[in-house]
């Protein structure tokens, strides 16, 4: 079953979440990584994509990575835009050409055919969601280069978009560099000014839509 979300609600959602961080009960890292998927959820919302949750009343956030079959307990976003399904997950391993497993924080994939399991299914988009005290490391970017080369489909002219999320940190000229070179997203998640994060994370929701 799934439920249509409003964009209000997805907003208040996210809100909610973010006054919360960082909570005792929960790691940091699944905190980050609902934060960024609801409010990445209520960008694409507002740039025309039809948002539904499943399943309905709960919102389950895996604290795992997981390899996503429908009988397992968790929670993603169904999304659907221009005519076609897509859904996006936190926490999900997603399997490369070469038949190896990397896990992506918040991850957009191909809805259909709805009888293989997501982990399967064709990688969309995806954000690496990190908590930083000090400069985002070089090597944050490096990694998303590496799975870049397992999931893109560049003999097709495919490129799906990248971000990387950080909560508290800065970033280096030279990560900077890295970044820009290579067209991956920074989305500064400073919960403290929520208006600059929600634009940063909007931008990268119209890039997606733009790739699909």
């Amino acid at each position: 079953m799934t439920t249509t979300i409003s964009t209000v609600a997805l907003a208040r959602a996210a809100k909610v979440l973010a006054k919360a961080m960082p909570s005792t009960t929960l790691p940091i890292g699944p905190q980050l990584e609902a934060w960024v998927l609801l409010t990445l959820g209520g960008a694409l919302k507002r740039l025309g994509a039809s948002v539904h949750a499943v399943p309905s009343g709960y919102f389950y956030v895996r604290l795992n990575q997981h390899k996503i079959f429908k009988s397992s307990r968790s929670s993603w976003l169904e999304i659907t835009y221009d005519g076609c399904e897509y859904e996006l997950h936190n926490a999900l391993q997603i399997q490369g050409h070469s038949r190896a497993h990397h896990e992506i924080d918040v991850c957009l994939v191909a809805g259909k055919p709805k009888t293989a399991p997501a982990h399967r299914r064709i990688f969309r988009a995806g954000i690496e969601c990190k908590q930083h005290t000090a400069a985002v490391s070089e090597n944050v970017v490096r990694a998303l280069l590496g799975i870049s080369l397992e999931v893109n489909q560049f003999w097709l002219g495919h490129c799906f978009p990248l971000g990387v999320a950080s909560t508290g940190g800065r970033i280096s000229k030279n990560t900077e560099r890295l970044l820009d070179y290579y067209g991956i997203a920074y989305i500064g998640t400073d919960v403290a000014n929520l208006k600059h994060s929600n634009f940063a994370i909007h931008q990268f929701a119209n890039r997606i839509l733009r790739s699909l």
